[in-house]
């Protein structure tokens, strides 16, 4: 799978990434099956509106001590603010959906755990990175959303995060892409989902994307 750019910057550098199932350019005539993604014109190969050539879905801001949030302390949930306005509208790669949310079946995890043990339906290794949400695991019964970190079997992952809830039962739902922004500039570069936020193509208002991280970032 391929992770493709949007760009954002603190001092502390932010690189916005999509996950598309993208594995070729389509071919007018195949000998089986293959995978593509935001693709608009199959008559001919070509990478119409894939993200990471659309120059006009690339975009980036800069941090100045902190102005775009705090990631001073790895985490989930963690918010950074975008000072979008009508004069500089969100961009078009900004994105908080993780794609539709699909239905991976009924599980179970324990309060302070992060092993989540499904008892319908299938986990899949490619689930790995993707977002994930599991109502009533969250603190006071809220729902959980965090990433898949690790996967040992169909039935069981590892999430970022402990739940807060012990749930059984519960339904679990698992984002069809992820949308990920890199760090870097301070602290250990990395690649990091984003899970949830306020940011739609266009708007005109600050809004937020909401990251979960595995390292500090200190404020640049």
């Amino acid at each position: 799978m391929i992770r493709v750019p949007s760009v954002l910057r603190a001092t502390l550098f932010v690189t916005a990434i999509q996950v598309l199932s993208f594995a070729q350019n389509i071919v007018e005539t195949t000998t089986g099956s293959q995978r593509a993604g935001q693709t608009t014109q199959f008559n001919v190969n070509n990478q119409s509106n894939v993200r990471w050539v659309t120059p006009s879905w690339n975009w980036s801001y800069t941090d100045s001590g902190g102005s775009l949030g705090n990631l001073t302390t790895a985490g989930t949930n963690l918010t950074i603010t975008l000072p979008c306005s009508a004069g500089s509208p969100c961009p078009s790669g900004s994105d908080t959906t993780s794609g539709v949310f699909t239905i991976s079946g009924t599980g179970s995890i324990n309060s302070g755990t992060k092993t989540l043990t499904q008892s319908t339906g299938s986990l899949f290794a490619n689930y790995v990175g993707r977002v994930i949400q599991i109502p009533g695991a969250g603190p006071g019964g809220t729902t959980l959303v965090s990433t898949i970190v690790s996967w040992q079997s169909l039935t069981q992952v590892t999430i970022a995060v402990n739940a807060s809830t012990t749930v059984s039962g519960n339904t679990i739902s698992v984002g069809s892409y992820d949308y990920f922004v890199r760090i870097s500039g301070t602290g250990t570069a990395e690649a990091v989902p984003v899970i949830g936020g306020t940011c739609t193509p266009g708007s005109t208002s600050f809004c937020t994307l909401i990251l979960s991280t595995a390292n500090p970032h200190p404020n640049g």
